[in-house]
């Protein structure tokens, strides 16, 4: 069997792990920082779309007639 290029070759591996488990680490700690007021605008927003729904089913089931979510 060559050897010849195999040092390279799993260089080039160790470093691919290195780079993708510091990006790992990035994401897990770095990024939910970074999208917190994203995140905190997207909660509030829902929260307000799922009062929307309750009351679009309480509206539903007192009148009997179907109610559209938008």
């Amino acid at each position: 069997m060559d050897g010849k290029a195999v040092s390279p070759l799993i260089g080039f591996i160790l470093l691919m792990a290195i780079v993708m488990g510091l990006i790992g680490i990035l994401q897990s700690t770095s990024l939910p920082q970074w999208n917190k007021a994203v995140e905190a605008k997207h909660l509030s927003s829902l929260k307000y779309e799922v009062a929307d729904i309750s009351r679009l089913i309480s509206i539903s089931a007192s009148t009997g007639s179907p109610a559209k979510v938008v």
